[in-house]
Formats: structure tokens, C-alpha cells, sequence
């Protein structure tokens, strides 16, 4: 079976940038307080799903995957 794949044109892709600064500046406060609460919780080795539910209410993907970053490291998959 083939799958043709769709490409995003520039505008799309600039459309997606421009949102995500969009949220970052509409909930900087927010964002800022949800990922200090999401590291506390991370560092204290503490079950983080429920800080996670909070924070995708504030916080973009890429901020909340590089906070966790910042806290654990990189993942990587055992052999």
C-alpha cells in the first residue's frame, strides 16, 4: 500500500511558529510557575503525571519536554 505524504507549505510552518510564540507570551506567568512546580516534582522522583495535566494547560510541548530534560537527562531506550 503507498502513502503519498503531505508536506506543510511555508505558511503552515510559519503559522505554527508564530502561534507557539503567541502562547508563549500570552502565558509566560503561568508557564514559568507550572514548569517550576513540574521540576520540584521531577526532583523529588515524585509521580509528575498530575503536575503534567496542569502544565499542558500553560506550557508547549517543547517546554515542558525541555524542562524534563533539564532535569532527568536524555532518554534512552535500554538494549
Amino acid at each position: 500500500m503507498r502513502v503519498d505524504l503531505i508536506r506543510s507549505s511555508d505558511e503552515e510552518k510559519l503559522s505554527q511558529v508564530q502561534q507557539v510564540a503567541a502562547i508563549h507570551l500570552r502565558k509566560a506567568d503561568a508557564a514559568g510557575e507550572s514548569l517550576s512546580r513540574l521540576r520540584e516534582v521531577a526532583l523529588r522522583k515524585d509521580n509528575v503525571f498530575t503536575e503534567l495535566m496542569e502544565c499542558v494547560k500553560h506550557c508547549t510541548l517543547g517546554q515542558i519536554s525541555g524542562e524534563l530534560y533539564r532535569v532527568g537527562g536524555q532518554y534512552r531506550r535500554g538494549m
